[in-house]
């Protein structure tokens, strides 16, 4: 059997922001996260994927598992304690959707696979707190079958220079160098390519009132430091409005962040072009198709560290739209230039290296000053959209170049990519472990660290009774449940098994316990921590005691076999 892990229980995150779009922010990394889920159990080949049943409210995450019931029939959900059971598969792969590997180390280690392969994913690099985080992949927990994949060259390289300074850091306090044990493989972000049309232009104006063309398109988030500055581009659309009456611009995107789309209707009226900038602020996810449907041209300037890939330039390209973007981070990786569309030169201030110290101060002054003050060339901006205002046959060419382009980042050519990784990670963790040496273990165990902490530990020798406050409460179990298993970790059936049995016993030891309430009774899925956990929230609460002749203040007596 083939399995995959996927760390965290998937939510839609565009079909939360279609419910609530004034008030939920929607960015490029949770698209990523909802989408490579949603398409993972769409194409890949894998048998059987897990998710981790925390019983909260995510679980409960509506529009999601409605619309993909049908692809829902390989994912199983295992509770906490299932997750040995992940070990049935011969090839399996835990997977996080974030830069983080910390929680599947845990769990890779609570499986007992030493060699089963771990991935993560890059978004935004640029937060103060980035290096510290990297630290983890300098050290032996992780190792040449485990992967951080970056969707562009640009990531890629930036994860490179982060670890670089690291490794010289360590070494300048005395620490032997490090090689970097984890691959990092260049996969993009997949769109769903089908879904974006590149005909149907006429209709789309239709419907939103349009009855001039060319139309410029801007479709990302409104926010002048974490993702592009607009004002420039609406200085160089007045600037060109006389030559080109016809001109329509369209901004659009989330504008929860600044909540600026007055401000930007304002600054175009003042330029006197105000009656040819359409602004829609956060669109539904079926405007957002009539948008990219009805425009000609799309423009993004991205100025901002943050970015990594760039999602809609891939979505205005599968669109059929010739693009011009910023020279800039994941953008050079999408757009041809001269092809597809045209890359505008962009510069970054030399600031003197007393400002990147700004960097350390736990806040974005540093990188969002930085986003204020590249610049992008706006005389060749003005040249490239002058280029393809004047001529529809380029803007065709370009748009049919880039919508095969776009085929390349389908979600079924990603999913591929990814599934070539995990089989080839496979391979590597399998001959590291015909291979493998000693290795340093820099997990540790509660008991380890904190044993003189507790007067004493309760183990199944322990014996327990049901307390006069347990027989009062067994038959109001509704009010139990709200005190006692809010948390996800509790299972209230079990409880309720364990109150039962003790009805009828005088005193008996915790494993006698687990196996008359619990193992004879057929649950089986549940293991004897599942039990032992709930077993001591009764107890918390006073419904189960310990007898008197168990002293747990022995440790000899009462410590954990």
């Amino acid at each position: 059997m083939k399995a995959l892990y996927y760390e965290i229980m998937p939510m839609d995150f565009p079909a939360i922001k279609d419910a609530n779009p004034d008030n939920v922010t929607i960015m490029g990394s949770m698209v990523y996260v909802s989408e490579f889920f949603r398409n993972l159990i769409r194409y890949s080949s894998y048998d059987t994927i897990f998710l981790w049943d925390r019983r909260g409210p995510i679980q409960q995450s509506g529009p999601f598992w409605k619309a993909e019931a049908p692809a829902l029939s390989r994912v199983r959900l295992l509770s906490r304690h299932q997750l040995r059971e992940m070990t049935d598969a011969d090839h399996l792969v835990l997977v996080s959707p974030y830069t983080r590997f910390e929680g599947l180390r845990r769990i890779r280690r609570l499986i007992g696979r030493a060699h089963t392969p771990i991935t993560a994913a890059i978004h935004s690099l640029n937060d103060n707190g980035f290096v510290s985080s990297l630290l983890p992949l300098l050290l032996p927990p992780l190792h040449s079958y485990d992967a951080l994949v970056c969707s562009s060259s640009a990531g890629q390289h930036a994860i490179t220079k982060f670890l670089g300074l690291l490794d010289n850091r360590l070494r300048e306090l005395g620490v032997e160098s490090h090689r970097l044990p984890i691959q990092l493989p260049i996969i993009p972000i997949g769109i769903d390519v089908d879904s974006f049309r590149s005909t149907g232009r006429r209709s789309a104006r239709q419907r939103l009132s349009i009855t001039s063309e060319p139309v410029i398109l801007y479709f990302g988030r409104f926010s002048s430091t974490s993702k592009a500055d607009l004002y420039p581009l609406l200085l160089i659309v007045a600037e060109l409005w006389p030559r080109y009456p016809d001109l329509t611009l369209i901004l659009a995107g989330d504008d929860t962040h600044c909540r600026m789309h007055h401000e930007l209707a304002k600054f175009a009226t003042e330029l006197g072009c105000g009656s040819r900038v359409r602004i829609y602020p956060n669109p539904s996810a079926a405007k957002k198709q009539e948008l990219y449907a009805c425009a000609d041209i799309f423009v993004s300037l991205a100025d901002n560290l943050q970015e990594t890939f760039g999602i809609t330039i891939v979505e205005a390209m599968a669109s059929g739209l010739p693009v011009i973007a910023s020279d800039w981070d994941g953008y050079k990786d999408i757009v041809s230039h001269g092809e597809t569309g045209y890359l505008v030169p962009t510069l970054m201030p030399g600031y003197p290296s007393s400002f990147d110290d700004l960097s350390v101060r736990g806040d974005m002054t540093a990188p969002d000053l930085l986003s204020a003050t590249t610049v992008i060339d706006l005389r060749t901006l003005r040249q490239y959209l002058e280029l393809l205002l004047g001529n529809s046959h380029q803007r065709r060419t370009m748009g049919v170049a880039a919508r095969k382009t776009a085929r390349t980042y389908d979600w079924s050519v990603v999913i591929k990519l990814f599934e070539e990784l995990w089989a080839s990670l496979q391979e590597e963790g399998m001959r590291f472990a015909a291979n493998s040496g000693m290795q340093i273990d820099l997990e540790w165990r509660f008991r380890e660290i904190f044993d003189h902490y507790p007067t004493g530990f309760i183990c199944e020798r322990a014996r327990v009774r049901l307390s006069a406050r347990g027989t009062q409460w067994r038959n109001n179990l509704d009010t139990l449940a709200r005190i006692a298993t809010p948390e996800y970790w509790f299972n209230q059936d079990t409880m309720r098994r364990i109150l039962e049995f003790m009805e009828h016993e005088d005193t008996i030891s915790v494993g006698d316990v687990f196996t008359a309430a619990v193992e004879r009774r057929g649950c089986n899925s549940e293991t004897r921590v599942g039990f032992l956990s709930d077993l001591c929230r009764l107890m918390k609460y006073g419904f189960i005691d310990l007898e008197d002749a168990c002293d747990v203040g022995r440790r000899d007596v009462a410590a954990a076999s």
